[in-house]
């Protein structure tokens, strides 16, 4: 059973595939194309005014789940920011501040040590940090302490601070978005709403021209004729393009000076001899 049902599935998969590359499937789709038209003309204005308003109705409930990602968006951001700033009011420390404070203290300790270095019994001398008396030895030993916690803490702050910029970034064009969806939208509602005027006159116009005299034949027919001009006017474009293709400066010149030398035939055996040379007069 799963056999054939394996087979059965990679028949419809194989005959899906050789339909959307083929000849085939260009067809099906130009017809599929053409049933989609001629559907969408056969709904009337109303009724699609009506379809459109749900749809713009729909793109809002869709953005309530854009705004959502957003909030989280600006909840993740304000806690990136504490958690490199801190939070002074908990006396929390952050891990700029942390890295700030670990490098004073660096600087600090390394000032001691080059004050009393060179001295005499140096490493029994005592020197005072922060009202406390320390060896040089455990400064030493506390400058390579801090110095081993100060790399990693640089890099992990600049890491936190290059993410931090990211969010902040994809924050301000989301925020963007959001206005710009919530204009497009009232942009789309004004012109439904400047459509259903227009038809609504339309419908007027029509109710009463029907009432005077019905030529709704005579517009088909015009139409038809216009579209039939259309038509000859692009196959005769389409004839001349032909005839003109191909052939070179001289031979286009000479066309035109035959064109033109019919032409004046045809004015002189209408109008009779050629045209006389305008005269104008001067006043003195």
């Amino acid at each position: 059973m799963f056999k054939k049902v394996l087979i059965a599935s990679l028949a419809v998969v194989i005959g899906l595939a050789v339909v959307a590359n083929t000849r085939v499937g260009s067809h099906a789709r130009l017809w599929l194309r053409g049933i989609r038209s001629s559907m969408a003309k056969q709904v009337k204005p109303e009724t699609e005014i009506r379809r459109l308003r749900m749809e713009v109705e729909r793109l809002e409930q869709q953005d309530h789940a854009y705004f959502h990602k957003v909030a989280e968006q600006r909840i993740k951001v304000r806690d990136l920011e504490k958690q490199l700033a801190g939070d002074p009011a908990k006396n929390e420390k952050g891990t700029r501040t942390e890295l700030l404070d670990l490098q004073a203290r660096l600087k600090d300790l390394r000032a001691l040590v080059a004050d009393i270095k060179g001295s005499e019994k140096s490493g029994e001398r005592k020197v005072s940090y922060n009202g406390t008396n320390f060896t040089l030895a455990e400064i030493n030993d506390q400058i390579s302490r801090d110095w081993e916690r100060y790399k990693p803490l640089k890099g992990a702050v600049a890491s936190q601070e290059a993410y931090l910029a990211a969010m902040k970034k994809s924050l301000a064009q989301n925020e963007e978005k959001l206005f710009n969806l919530k204009k497009a939208r009232q942009e789309m509602l004004t012109r439904l709403q400047s459509l259903e005027n227009e038809l609504a006159e339309l419908r007027q116009a029509k109710e009463g021209q029907a009432a005077l005299l019905d030529d709704s034949n005579y517009s088909r027919v015009q139409k038809d004729i216009q579209d039939l001009s259309k038509r000859l006017e692009v196959e005769r474009e389409a004839l001349n393009l032909r005839g003109v293709v191909g052939k070179g400066p001289v031979e286009k010149a000479d066309e035109a000076r035959a064109r033109q030398n019919q032409l004046e035939k045809e004015m002189e055996a209408e109008l009779g001899g050629a045209p006389k040379a305008a005269t104008t007069t001067t006043k003195n």
